[in-house]
């Protein structure tokens, strides 16, 4: 099951017609025993050197399930304070299913139908009701850009995976699109008639590119 950790959508209107700016997003960083850390660094150095606005970090960032104990968990939180520091631009942080995401309340109840009514239809549906050009998600370690009615569905390479599998493609289903290793991270161009993604890896090569259009008004 693909966790979308977060939809970030530049629909007609709203992103674009602001002018031109840069924003950078990264996913999974883990910061575990899987992630070399200095590879990190660089990927988050690469960022800051595309001088974004801003910076989004797509969860499993923190890990709080999987610390023992609240000391342990701070730690991390210090750990990740530091390396976001790299950035020197303001970073938003979404939950992913390892920092506590279940869209569920203690008690097991559905607090996200609670807080969502009037939403009558599944996620892609309301998606392409409402013209949205791009979807950006976390949770499967590589990068994937897959096209589905008019909307990319781009999946963010970690930032610090030293193997750079794909792996995880078959695990998670993935059967079109372009799939490629990790690690790194993306830049988007945001202009007035266009938003331009490039996956860019640690090494700094851009792997792929492609530019999506803007939408008029509906």
């Amino acid at each position: 099951m693909i966790r979308f950790a977060f939809l970030f959508l530049l629909s007609a209107g709203i992103a674009w017609g602001q002018g031109s700016f840069i924003f950078s997003i990264t996913a999974d960083s883990h910061l575990d025993e899987h992630t070399d850390r200095e590879l990190y660094q660089r990927t988050l150095r690469n960022a800051a050197a595309d001088k974004p606005v801003f910076h989004i970090d797509l969860g499993d960032t923190f890990m709080s399930e999987k610390h023992t104990n609240r000391t342990a968990a701070a730690q991390q939180y210090l750990d990740q304070r530091r390396y976001f520091d790299l950035l020197h631009v303001p970073v938003h942080l979404v939950q992913g299913n390892h920092d506590g995401e279940s869209g569920r309340y203690l008690d097991g109840t559905d607090g996200f139908k609670e807080h969502r009514p009037g939403w009558p239809l599944p996620i892609h549906p309301l998606l392409v009701r409402n013209h949205v050009n791009i979807v950006f998600h976390g949770h499967d370690h590589l990068y994937a850009k897959q096209d589905l009615d008019g909307i990319v569905y781009q999946e963010v390479p970690q930032p610090g995976d030293p193997k750079g599998s794909t792996r995880s493609a078959a695990e998670y289903s993935y059967k079109s699109g372009v799939i490629l290793g990790s690690s790194g991270h993306l830049r988007v161009v945001v202009s007035a008639n266009e938003a331009t993604v490039d996956y860019v890896c640690t090494d700094r090569p851009v792997a792929h590119a492609y530019t999506i259009p803007s939408r008029s008004k509906p």
